[in-house]
């Protein structure tokens, strides 16, 4: 009776121990600190500890076997179940923060993924601020953000060069068109066939008075010409 009873004893315990740790890092950042004062509160015994490092490898285990078949969504559960009852281990903070990532890049990059992978980085560098391994992600992170921004910029200025052609196009379309057709005018070759009248030569004397009072014949040639094009009648008028 006294065995059952200890044993009783002892699960409650193991109860208290993982209620008050679960809810804990729903307020709070768990330090050694946190851990230390909890465990002199619910104090466990060796047995009572491995079960707890046995619930947390049972979720890495199912973790690893969803990543590798690339279910996000299920690896980040099994993982945020294990660090609940690991809060201490780095690099399961760490690999949490790799698949936020990895499923936010599957939906074009999520903000919101982003923003969890992110602090799981600082998480982990406040918990241990020379860590290595939360070095380099935080690193890796900054850029893929610098990438990021820079793709969004570009998505945005891209529309807006667009619309600025568009709109010099309708600009300049009138003034393009008007060229092309009067380089085309001034390259076609004379059609003598399109004259409908016969040239008309016709000869006048014009009067120049000078100042020695001297008269001075000047005989000027005029040459009339109408031409007709597309239906449409034109009068060209030669000086020579």
């Amino acid at each position: 009776m006294d065995e059952d009873k200890r044993e009783e004893q002892n699960g409650q315990r193991l109860n208290r121990y993982l209620k008050e740790l679960i809810e804990k890092q729903d307020q709070i950042l768990l330090t050694e600190k946190d851990i230390l004062e909890l465990n002199d509160k619910f104090p466990l015994n060796h047995e009572e500890k491995g079960k707890i490092l046995l619930l947390a490898q049972r979720h890495i285990h199912r973790a690893e076997q969803y990543k590798l078949q690339e279910r996000w969504d299920s690896a980040i559960v099994e993982t945020e179940r294990a660090l609940l009852f690991s809060p201490m281990d780095i690099d399961l903070r760490l690999n949490l923060s790799e698949l936020y990532i990895l499923r936010s890049r599957q939906y074009g990059y999520l903000e919101k993924d982003l923003y969890r992978a992110d602090q799981k980085i600082k998480e982990s560098l406040i918990l241990e601020p020379k860590n290595i391994k939360a070095k380099k992600m935080e690193k890796e992170f900054q850029s893929l953000n610098r990438m990021l921004k820079g793709t969004d910029q570009n998505k945005k200025i891209i529309p807006l060069v667009i619309i600025i052609v568009l709109i010099m196009g309708a600009v300049l379309y009138p003034r393009i068109r008007d060229f092309y057709l009067w380089n085309r005018a001034e390259e076609a070759p004379l059609d003598i066939s399109l004259m409908e009248d016969p040239v008309e030569w016709t000869e006048k004397e014009l009067q120049v008075l000078k100042t020695d009072s001297l008269e001075e014949k000047i005989t000027l040639d005029i040459t009339r010409a109408v031409l007709s094009k597309n239906d449409e009648a034109y009068t060209v008028y030669i000086f020579i």
